[in-house]
């Protein structure tokens, strides 16, 4: 082999040594790199099941909010649909009362004919009067008496028209309550879907898109689709009327 020869192999030689250095610090690199995606990877990792327990502990306190809300309308419902009942009832209970006033010509309250009776009775038994005068006070008690027993079924009827109005006014202040509760529990379901946890955003290295911006990876793709997918599912609470 000639000196040139010679002189020539070991340039060969020396360019594959700066090839090997040059690739060994390149796979250094790329290994560098690769333990830096990984410890990444494990830390969105956590904050992403840390996310979706937090979403899906947010969406279970907004379905037992939309549930009761849904026990409270149909109670409330049901209060006002007996409330409307009860001012039917008193509206013909009201109606009738007149009816029987107009009929037995009664226009004193049935409790001061009542009272006027006593107050006679009582005239007549500690007074001292004329015959004629007790005579005209028994028959003025006497015909007070029969317009009282008269006044009889209106006094019924008085006594339902009160219960009546008194059962109205419980069943309106029962709906006004459940109403507020439907509001509250409504404020605190909008609340809880405000704080909904947002999904990491998560880009492999040089992914862009046509715009020159990073894309989304797959990993974060399928952490928003089921952040999502729990948001979606959430019945929404619908206050209604009152």
């Amino acid at each position: 082999m000639t000196t040139k020869e010679k002189k020539e192999l070991f340039r060969k030689l020396n360019e594959c040594r700066d090839e090997i250095t040059k690739l060994k610090t390149t796979l250094n690199e790329l290994d560098e790199q690769k333990e830096n995606w990984f410890n990444k990877k494990e830390k969105h990792s956590d904050e992403i099941v840390a996310l979706i327990n937090k979403a899906k502990e947010n969406k279970r306190k907004r379905d037992s909010l939309t549930k009761s809300v849904k026990t409270d309308k149909t109670q409330r419902e049901k209060f006002n649909e007996e409330t409307k009942k009860k001012i039917s009832q008193l509206k013909e209970s009201n109606k009738k009362k007149q009816e029987l006033l107009r009929k037995h010509n009664i226009k004193e309250d049935p409790s001061r004919i009542k009272e006027e009776i006593e107050k006679l009775d009582l005239r007549i038994e500690t007074d001292v009067m004329p015959f004629d005068r007790e005579k005209e006070l028994m028959k003025k008690i006497k015909d007070l008496k029969k317009k009282y027993e008269q006044s009889k079924e209106i006094r019924n009827i008085c006594e339902k028209v009160f219960g009546a109005s008194k059962e109205i006014d419980n069943l309106k202040g029962e709906a006004r309550d459940i109403h507020r509760r439907i509001q509250s529990r409504a404020k605190k379901s909008k609340c809880i879907l405000s704080l909904m946890p947002s999904a990491p955003r998560l880009s492999r290295p040089n992914e862009m898109n046509t715009s020159g911006k990073r894309r989304p990876s797959p990993l974060a793709h399928c952490i928003l689709r089921r952040l999502m997918l729990i948001s979606v599912s959430v019945t929404p609470v619908q206050i209604g009327s009152s």
